[in-house]
């Protein structure tokens, strides 16, 4: 049974430096919903993540992206049955 058919919902994508569109290995990647942590991930080698968001939850979440160096991102997704994909760019702190 696919994910669409079951209403499973999965996040994924890539996280990428912003100038340089390199990945960003091992960045934290955390997704909330009404302020609350729903789940989270650290990405790959290649800067990809996957989140199993719990069943049932609301349709909107935010992903917060960090990792040393950089900006902390934020992204809203759409939760629905499948496979979502939100690849994130990152900006490199300027202090």
């Amino acid at each position: 049974m696919s994910n669409e058919a079951s209403g499973v919902c999965i996040v994924e994508g890539v996280i990428v430096d912003a100038t340089t569109k390199a990945a960003i290995p091992f960045a934290a990647v955390v997704m909330k919903i009404n302020g609350v942590n729903a789940g989270g991930a650290t990405t790959d080698f290649n800067g990809r993540y996957r989140i199993d968001p719990p069943p049932g939850v609301p349709i909107h979440a935010t992903l917060t992206v960090t990792y040393t160096g950089y900006e902390p991102a934020h992204a809203t997704v759409e939760l629905q049955a499948g496979l979502v994909t939100r690849n994130i760019e990152l900006v490199w702190r300027r202090d």
